[in-house]
């Protein structure tokens, strides 16, 4: 029985590919394709992980494997080393101890790249809480536009005008009175409300004439 220590790893795969390939052969099958040798090297770099400790447990491992693969191939109507067929078993949960071998951990470099990539999620989660609290700042410190005075309506401003004009025109008419003394005969150009209004103040009332004429009785 052969040593631990004389087993390398390529000796592994290489015994590990030729037991795959005979079985194939010994199965009618096409035991060599180019997609297909890429993935059996692929699969026996992981098998030879394992801590075989001697060239009969290797064998035997060459043998399960290579008898697994024809069983799929068959399954599945490929008659040559089929690459999907390949990755097909190596996908499959207990594919290592159905060869009789312990369970393979994964590669030491899909968790290290998990690793160095998880740390990138709060980075850019950090970054947009830091824009969304500058646009807010940003935000506040613009101060809102004060509302400009609204113009006023020009037929406000007509009527406005209109009414000056008026009391203008009304205290013309009561200067004119004042210094004539008769109030309407001199205020031609003035309002006529306005002369008479004037005029109804300043005028007596005079008693008519037939009070005077009127006989008294006699009692």
């Amino acid at each position: 029985m052969a040593s631990a220590t004389q087993l390398t790893s390529n000796r592994v795969e290489k015994s590990l590919k030729q037991g795959v390939k005979q079985q194939l052969t010994a199965a009618g099958m096409r035991p060599s394709t180019k997609r297909g040798n890429k993935e059996l090297s692929m699969l026996v770099k992981r098998v030879a992980q394992s801590d075989f400790q001697s060239v009969d447990e290797v064998d035997a491992a060459s043998e399960k494997l290579g008898s697994k693969i024809v069983e799929l191939s068959q399954a599945s109507g490929k008659q040559q080393l089929d690459a999907g067929t390949i990755r097909k078993l190596s996908l499959q949960k207990g594919w290592a101890s159905m060869l009789g071998l312990p369970e393979i951990a994964p590669k030491a470099a899909t968790p290290t790249q998990s690793a160095a990539k998880s740390p990138a999620a709060p980075a850019v989660e950090a970054e947009t809480t830091v824009d969304t609290l500058d646009v807010d700042e940003a935000a506040e410190a613009v101060p809102s536009p004060e509302p400009e005075p609204e113009a006023e309506p020009a037929e406000t401003a007509l009527s406005e005008a209109a009414t000056e004009a008026e009391d203008a025109a009304a205290a013309e008419v009561v200067e004119a009175v004042a210094d004539s003394g008769t109030g309407a005969a001199t205020a031609v150009a003035a309002d006529p409300e306005a002369i008479a209004a004037v005029s109804t103040e300043e005028t007596p009332e005079e008693a008519p004439d037939d009070a005077e004429d009127s006989p008294v009785e006699e009692e």
